[in-house]
């Protein structure tokens, strides 16, 4: 079986085989968003921060590790997810992702491109575009907190479910309030609406975390993590 699918900048249809639909759609997606300094720039922000603010935490309390009366070594893997989390619900392409259709979306509506792979290639796009963040943050996890790999690796796995999360909660948004008649990408990427409910739904998972979190470290329990992942993949 054979489909239509996207090829190039200008959005020209080729066909393709069946399998390969979702991997054309996740390129269109990638040129758009490489293509729009304004939406690039408002989206990968986040992520960026959230190594930043990694490297900067650590460096900020380093020298109070071993002098602190709290095990600041137990309490970084229960922290950490949580930092990184807020930060990167902060932006997200799938918020977005709609609305850049823009007078192209035509296209979308009239040709048989499956509408599932459409909307799975928009979130995914957005996990794919913060997982090596998420991975630099695991490095640095190990590196310089001195993680044990379990440990990084559980909030590894914690951040990529919530950022999936996220990027479906976006989409959602997006969904309900599309704008596709704009001249310029900005009115779309700062679209008030649209950015505060994302980060809205971000600051909720977020907050789920926290609450695990909190709860994890006053019943004393010694691997929080399982606890924590089962809450956000439920969620």
């Amino acid at each position: 079986n054979q489909v239509i699918a996207y090829k190039e900048k200008n959005f020209k249809l080729t066909y393709q085989k069946n399998g390969s639909q979702l991997k054309a759609l996740l390129k269109k997606e990638a040129k758009v968003f490489f293509g729009s300094n304004v939406y690039f720039m408002n989206v990968i922000v986040s992520p960026v921060l959230s190594v930043i603010a990694t490297i900067a935490v650590y460096f900020s309390v380093s020298k109070e590790i071993d002098n602190s009366i709290i095990d600041l070594k137990t309490i970084f893997p229960l922290i950490l997810p949580c930092l990184h989390i807020f930060i990167m619900g902060m932006t997200t392409s799938s918020s977005s992702s709609i609305s850049m259709e823009g007078k192209q979306f035509w296209i979308l509506k009239t040709s048989p491109v499956n509408t599932r792979n459409v909307l799975l290639a928009k979130s995914l796009f957005n996990v794919l575009l913060y997982v090596p963040f998420i991975i630099a943050n695991f490095v640095i996890a190990l590196i310089l907190y001195k993680f044990t790999f379990i440990s990084a690796f559980i909030m590894l796995l914690i951040e990529i479910i919530a950022v999936s999360t996220l990027s479906l909660l976006g989409l959602w948004v997006n969904l309900i309030n599309y704008k596709l008649d704009w001249d310029n990408p900005s009115q779309v990427i700062k679209s008030g609406a649209n950015t505060f409910i994302a980060m809205l739904c971000g600051f909720i998972i977020d907050f789920i975390v926290i609450i695990s979190t909190v709860v994890c470290f006053l019943l004393d329990v010694f691997i929080p993590f399982p606890v924590l992942l089962m809450v956000i993949g439920l969620f």
